[in-house]
């Protein structure tokens, strides 16, 4: 009886791996080339009635591998953008609102505690989020309402903190450049055209002219006569003069 009830359990398995079977060979979706209906129907011997029939270890294993387990791909694009790569052959586009897109990757920006117009961290400027600095009315020194304090000052004048007090101050640079200072904390700088030599603000020359030149109606010209012998690069000795090279300068 027991023999019989196992017998008539695997005869369910054996028409149903016939019948996958059959259904590969008609071409419905599947793998048709893993398991035929003769691979199907010798997995189990029918014919006897005393024997239980075996499952042939083929069979097990073609059906495994006809079956598609795997799960679909799930895009990962939580923290990516600008067309980065998504995991699944695609490309990632855009950022969750509020977040900014750097350089590939969705970026936070960080504006809490900082001035509208301040760098975000990401590659822009803070718009949202940050404090608006109120200096209306207000005079240099006075708080800007964003934990700093207001520049207000004249044209031409700085606010500066002295002495534990801010005032504004005038720079005075006349002539001077480089490493002085400008009395305002700030150091001297030249301005136009003019440029920085040894701590001195000189015009440029409209021309660059050699040693023993200058520069005369946008033109290089000597500045010795035909009669005169150059004597470093800007003494010019007669004829009974003689030119000392250590000091550049003629000599009876």
């Amino acid at each position: 009886m027991v023999r019989m009830e196992m017998r008539r359990r695997l005869s369910g398995v054996s028409w149903l791996l016939l019948l996958f079977g059959a259904c590969n060979r008609e071409g419905l979706p599947g793998r048709s080339d893993m398991v035929s209906p003769d691979l199907a129907a010798a997995a189990f011997d029918l014919s006897s009635e005393d024997e239980a029939p075996s499952i042939d270890a083929r069979v097990i294993d073609a059906l495994m591998m006809s079956v598609d387990t795997s799960a679909p791909c799930q895009p990962k694009c939580h923290d990516k953008c600008d067309g980065s790569d998504d995991g699944c052959g695609g490309a990632c586009t855009t950022c969750l609102p509020g977040i900014a897109c750097l350089n590939g990757y969705c970026c936070l920006p960080m504006c809490a505690g900082k001035q509208c117009g301040a760098p975000d961290d990401c590659g822009g400027t803070c718009t949202s989020g940050c404090c608006h600095a109120n200096c209306a009315n207000k005079v240099c020194g006075q708080p800007d309402d964003c934990g700093g304090f207001c520049p207000t000052c004249p044209a031409g004048q700085r606010c500066v903190s002295q002495g534990g007090n801010y005032v504004c101050c005038t720079p005075s640079c006349t002539g001077a450049c480089g490493a002085a200072s400008d009395g305002c904390g700030g150091m001297c700088i030249c301005t136009g055209t003019d440029t920085c030599v040894n701590r001195v603000c000189v015009p440029v020359s409209p021309c660059p002219c050699h040693c023993g030149q200058q520069c005369i109606a946008d033109q290089c010209v000597p500045i010795c006569g035909a009669s005169q012998t150059l004597c470093g690069c800007n003494a010019c000795c007669q004829p009974t003069q003689q030119c000392d090279p250590n000091t550049g300068s003629c000599a009876p």
